[in-house]
């Protein structure tokens, strides 16, 4: 009923909780599932196809072709580096994390970082705090300091971790949990905060 209120031309979802497609069909209500892409050429593809079925395929076209030109500017303008860096991205302070087969960490495969949460089966595992000490990540990103206040300051005081070298160095990044939680056109910018933090400003 709070959807129809809207009166929306189409819904877009990713996942259907409670059957909710059901219900906004029942209401009259056009709806498109979309499943999260796994890679970032399956986030052009879908920019392309809601172009197309709201009726702006071309600016959807023209949209792509930035994001690939930006993305394009940002891997190839990545320094010479020896070997992969590696990486614990958290997504909340119970040390749920990422591996790199999901999408967003097929973002940080671009710029040339592994994940720590491959060597726990990959996908979105619960780590422990000693498995995180333990595998020492060159780099600490927080996917939670919005939601959870989680921060550099919060992150150097559990206990063991002033001894991890991403702490002790200072390379411990909060990131825009907006940027960091959505697939889109500003996927951009995410690739460009992240190579910033890896490889400096204007590396």
């Amino acid at each position: 009923e709070g959807f129809a209120a809207l009166d929306p031309d189409l819904v877009i979802v990713t996942f259907d909780p409670n059957d909710l497609v059901g219900g906004l069909g029942a209401l009259g209500i056009p709806v498109w599932v979309l499943d999260a892409p796994v890679t970032i050429d399956g986030v052009y593809e879908q920019v392309a196809e809601i172009g197309e079925v709201v009726g702006h395929g071309r600016g959807a076209s023209e949209v792509v072709d930035e994001m690939r030109a930006g993305v394009s500017e940002i891997v190839s303008g990545l320094p010479p580096y020896g070997g992969h860096y590696t990486y614990y991205h958290e997504l909340d302070p119970t040390y749920f994390s990422i591996g790199s087969d999901t999408f967003l960490g097929s973002l940080y495969s671009m710029l040339g970082m592994d994940s720590i949460a491959d060597e726990a089966g990959g996908g979105y595992p619960q780590l422990s705090a000693e498995f995180i000490v333990a595998a020492d990540p060159d780099f600490v990103l927080l996917g939670d300091g919005a939601c959870c206040a989680q921060s550099p300051e919060t992150v150097a005081v559990r206990p063991g971790w002033d001894s991890m070298s991403a702490v002790a160095e200072d390379r411990v990044v909060i990131l825009d949990e907006d940027l960091a939680s959505r697939w889109g056109p500003r996927i951009v910018e995410l690739l460009g905060v992240i190579a910033a933090a890896v490889y400096g400003e204007g590396y």
